[in-house]
């Protein structure tokens, strides 16, 4: 009896030993892997390592664009205002293997301070303006063998404005996502950007966003005067779509989200708040679409080509303005 005692405690005691070992080892891998972070400041010009030398958002972006961003990086933004004389573009580095994801999160918010490098105040945001000078940040298609996963968080995105006369083809003022990408948003605000079409019918999709092929989750965000502008009243162009914004072929999930004072302008405009056309599959919960305006569909326009789920919705205006085979309530 003393023997089978003492090896049923051997055994537990060895089960333990694994226990201890396994969650150790999780622990390293995990410390091993913490992504770095580069602190900016709207007049930083030092290194970004600390708060106490903040780096431009421009000397981050090259940073987080390196071939040594690995593992992710994290920009920290100071609250205030940064006005982009350029948008910000992220592309791949990598040039010789396939199959890596470029990660980056823009995260703004910061107090900025040396004495507390995490601190952040209640729904502090950091302003991304465009001013006019183009697009404000752009998620490139470059190829099936490379991908972007891009976090933007705690931010404004206001002013940002592309017509199709530029190389930004008048999609997506504020943010234009392309390829298979997947770009996540959490409590941000989409304020004043603009994508006019132009007169040749190229363009006008978007005023906020424009996402193509990709995934885009949206969390607890508000869109407001954004705008889609035609440049012709000319039908056969194609109407200016989706106000705030336009989803060709990705698949999109909303929630928590509020679409007030969009626009789709023009005699024909479609989805004054949301267009949506060949989508896998929208999501919409918990949302408010509001005071959207446009020709047609005022609030939302998907094509029969796509497929949406949408639970726990207000949505403004005549429901039978809105397309016959979606669910607009549900509880």
């Amino acid at each position: 009896m003393q023997i089978h005692q003492h090896a049923k405690r051997f055994n537990i005691a060895l089960i333990i030993l694994f226990l201890v070992a396994l969650i150790g080892g999780i622990f390293m891998m995990n410390a091993g892997a913490a992504t770095k972070h580069i602190c900016v400041t709207p007049d930083g010009s030092g290194t970004g390592d600390s708060w106490s030398s903040p780096a431009s958002l421009s000397t981050a972006l090259a940073a987080a664009l390196s071939e040594d961003n690995t593992d992710g990086i994290d920009i920290w933004l100071a609250s205030g205002d940064y006005n982009l004389s350029e948008g910000l573009v992220f592309n791949t580095p990598y040039t010789e293997e396939s199959g890596k994801v470029l990660k980056i999160a823009i995260i703004g918010g910061y107090n900025g301070t040396p004495a507390d490098p995490e601190g952040r105040s209640a729904n502090a945001t950091s302003a991304l303006i465009g001013n006019g000078n183009g697009r404000i940040i752009t998620v490139k298609e470059i190829s099936s063998s490379y991908a972007c996963e891009l976090s933007l968080q705690n931010l404004i995105v206001k002013g940002g404005e592309t017509s199709s006369e530029d190389t930004d083809n008048g999609k997506g003022g504020g943010l234009y996502i392309g390829g298979d990408n997947t770009v996540t948003i959490k409590n941000c605000s989409f304020i004043n950007n603009t994508a006019s079409k132009d007169s040749k019918g190229n363009g006008g999709c978007g005023g906020a966003i424009y996402c193509s092929s990709s995934n885009l989750t949206v969390t607890n965000s508000t869109f407001g005067k954004n705008r889609a502008i035609a440049a012709s009243e000319d039908v056969n162009l194609g109407p200016a779509a989706g106000g705030a914004l336009y989803n060709h072929g990705g698949v999109i999930t909303l929630t928590n989200c509020t679409f007030s004072e969009n626009s789709a302008e023009g005699s024909s405009s479609v989805g004054g708040a949301v267009y949506s056309n060949f989508s896998a599959g929208d999501t919409l919960k918990n949302c408010i679409m509001w005071g959207n305006t446009a020709a047609n569909n005022s609030e939302i326009f998907e094509d029969e080509n796509s497929t949406r789920s949408v639970s726990f919705c207000v949505i403004s205006g005549d429901f039978a303005d809105i397309q016959s085979y979606t669910t607009i309530i549900s509880s």
